[in-house]
């Protein structure tokens, strides 16, 4: 009866230990598919993303629309964060050179423009800069107008998406923020899953 009872005991030690290893390598299965998946699931938001910023670009008749978003770009050496951006999608008209290669890893007070598209400005006319870096930089690359509005999550800037206009000079009307930004209210949801 004692052999019993040991061998019983044995036996629910066994399978507590059996059952602890299988969910063991179920999580680990999981996460070794996971990879996959996300990668599935990132060329499946980028795509719409991109196709997003082409229907925008087409719309406005600019000719480039892109997401710049905010990122840590490592630290100063009292400690800080460094804050840069970088443009992560882009479309743009034929002819048009990308700016993605240019704006990457840029630290934000670098580009001080950013924070007046931020409050909803509108760059109609870039020739009217007073700021001459900024100015400089967007004739070097023929912008002639810029639009933009903030992408928020949980009522934090995260990013932008904006349309630029090298060919002609943009149009705009007192409302052209508001739709632009209720044209885009979904799309920092949208890249947050690909973050």
């Amino acid at each position: 009866s004692s052999d019993l009872s040991l061998i019983g005991f044995i036996s629910g030690i066994l399978g507590a230990i059996v059952i602890f290893i299988k969910k063991i390598l179920d999580m680990v299965a999981d996460k070794l598919f996971e990879p996959k998946d996300k990668v599935i699931e990132t060329l499946n938001t980028g795509k719409l993303v991109k196709d997003s910023l082409e229907s925008l670009r087409t719309e406005w008749s600019a000719d480039r629309a892109c997401v710049i978003q905010f990122h840590n770009g490592g630290f100063f050496s009292n400690g800080e964060s460094m804050q840069k951006i970088t443009i992560t999608h882009e479309e743009i008209s034929p002819g048009i050179n990308p700016l993605s290669n240019v704006i990457k890893n840029v630290p934000l007070t670098s580009a001080l423009w950013i924070g007046d598209l931020i409050k909803g400005g509108v760059i109609a006319n870039v020739e009217s800069m007073c700021d001459v870096i900024s100015r400089t930089f967007f004739d070097e690359f023929g912008i002639k107008s810029i639009i933009g509005c903030p992408l928020k999550l949980n009522e934090k800037v995260t990013g932008m998406v904006l349309l630029q206009w090298v060919n002609d000079v943009g149009v705009f009307t007192d409302d052209s923020v508001t739709k632009l930004t209720e044209q885009c209210k979904s799309m920092a949801t949208l890249l947050k899953t690909i973050s």
